[in-house]
């Protein structure tokens, strides 16, 4: 059928208990990315298929996304398409690195020079922005978040019944501290797909810099249940450290800030909330450690805090200058 992924997969029934076994297949090479097993109860037949269907969803997506990216990198030059552009500005933008972002930004817009009705990218490129201030471009941010949300209004005009455009869009605005804006433009992301991890965790950073901290950490609790071998994983928890801190849950913070360390792509945001989460519960030198840590990576840290200017991150200063722990950065 031309198809380039293929779910198989087997039921077995004994008595009241059902086991479910899925695979996703390469239609072009046969080779088996993914495999998981599903056990149940029979007692609602029709819950039980729904429950099934949304876990191999949430399983199978991330997965499928990794395949297309190690796809488009083995695509040689004189083959590219706007789809597989649109792969390597995903490869890119999966990145924590500022040249990498960077680029993620170029490619996006090089694919809509190839296809100018490819809403997705024009989605992507917003976002890439949003993550560049975030992360390293806060002395630029009313430029980038103006042209972020341009960009995610074309990806809205283009495709106004998907959830990537509303997901670009709720995240702008939130970062525009547009927070009454925002928070509907996410919750419409999450209806059109259920399984859309990034919009439940953009949801989450809302509100916590909307000051509703226990919302933040129901969102990024459920972007967590539905993808927790997630790329941006180490996003989430961060987020949710963010929550928890501002609830005063300091011994929780700790936890999750070492768990964030602990996947493949953590941010130097981690080792602040790390730092403070181990001041609040005693921990002195092993907080001045992890302060040093975050300077090695992040020199500008508290700059970059004070230029973003949100509600979410003036802790990280209130508590940096609480506990002394500026003073790690010129140990």
């Amino acid at each position: 059928f031309g198809v380039r992924y293929v779910v198989e997969g087997s039921l077995r029934v004994v008595g009241n208990r059902a086991r479910v076994v899925g695979q996703l297949v390469d239609a072009e090479t046969g080779k088996h990315i993914w495999a998981d097993r599903f056990d149940e109860n029979l007692e609602d037949l029709f819950e039980i298929q729904d429950q099934i269907t949304s876990a191999i969803i949430r399983a199978v997506e991330p997965e499928i996304s990794r395949a297309e990216r190690d796809r488009a990198r083995r695509t040689p030059p004189n083959s590219i398409d706007a789809w597989v552009q649109f792969q390597r500005g995903l490869n890119a933008y999966f990145s924590t690195v500022e040249d990498d972002l960077l680029a993620a930004a170029e490619l996006f817009e090089a694919v809509n020079k190839l296809d100018p009705n490819f809403a997705p990218a024009y989605a992507m490129a917003a976002d890439t922005r949003s993550r560049l201030v975030v992360h390293y471009q806060s002395d630029n941010a009313e430029k980038l978040l103006a042209e972020a949300e341009k960009l995610a209004a074309r990806a809205l005009e283009l495709e106004p019944h998907d959830a990537i455009g509303y997901w670009s869009d709720g995240r702008v605005k939130g970062m525009q501290q547009r927070f009454q804006e925002a928070i509907p433009q996410l919750e419409k992301a999450i209806s059109l797909n259920p399984n859309h991890a990034m919009a439940y965790h953009a949801l989450g950073y809302t509100y916590a810099h909307a000051g509703q901290a226990e919302r933040a950490l129901e969102m990024q609790d459920q972007a967590i249940r539905i993808s927790p071998h997630d790329a941006f994983l180490g996003g989430f928890l961060a987020i949710k450290g963010d929550a928890l801190m501002q609830l005063g849950r300091f011994a929780e913070v700790e936890a999750v800030a070492r768990q964030a360390l602990r996947t493949p792509n953590p941010r130097y945001w981690i080792y602040a909330t790390l730092a403070i989460s181990l001041a609040e519960t005693g921990q002195q030198s092993e907080a001045q450690e992890a302060a040093s840590q975050l300077f090695n990576l992040k020199p500008d840290f508290l700059e970059h805090v004070a230029r973003l200017d949100q509600p979410g991150f003036k802790i990280y200063s209130e508590m940096f200058e609480k506990h002394g722990l500026h003073e790690a950065k010129d140990t």
